[in-house]
């Protein structure tokens, strides 16, 4: 049997994949997505593939919900002016990031979550694999 080697070490999905019934096996590690995703799933069909992703193709898909901690003593510098992250933490920055580029008229709530669960799972990995980190 051959073994696929995931590119990734960690996918976030949106429900564009779902909804379309893409086949995920083998392209990450690990799978996540939020809560508002699995909302937007309204059709039988894709929320039968949503629910057999584990069992069909082994694909066990983590439901999370942004940290809104994980920058709660940060700062961002956005235009020069200090945003202090403690509100909201990383939804805000994404937030903030999003009406800075223009892209925020068009963004749903689904998709601001997505990009801020992206940002939490890039500074998770990103603390366990730096050299920091180990344990001496």
């Amino acid at each position: 049997m051959d073994t696929i080697t995931p590119r990734v070490e960690a996918l976030v999905l949106d429900a564009g994949p779902l909804l379309s019934l893409s086949p995920l096996k083998g392209l990450s590690k690990s799978y996540f997505t939020v809560p508002q995703v699995l909302g937007e799933l309204k059709d039988d069909k894709s929320r039968a593939h949503f629910q057999n992703l584990g069992l069909l193709a082994g694909v066990k898909v983590e439901t999370r919900i942004p940290d809104s901690t994980a920058l709660a003593q940060g700062m961002v510098n956005l235009d020069a002016t200090n945003i202090n992250l403690s509100m909201s933490g990383i939804a805000c920055l994404v937030t903030l990031a999003a009406k800075k580029t223009g892209d925020y008229t068009v963004l749903s709530v689904a998709d601001l979550n997505v990009l801020a669960l992206t940002y939490a799972l890039h500074q998770e990995y990103s603390r366990k694999n730096s050299p920091d980190s180990a344990v001496s």
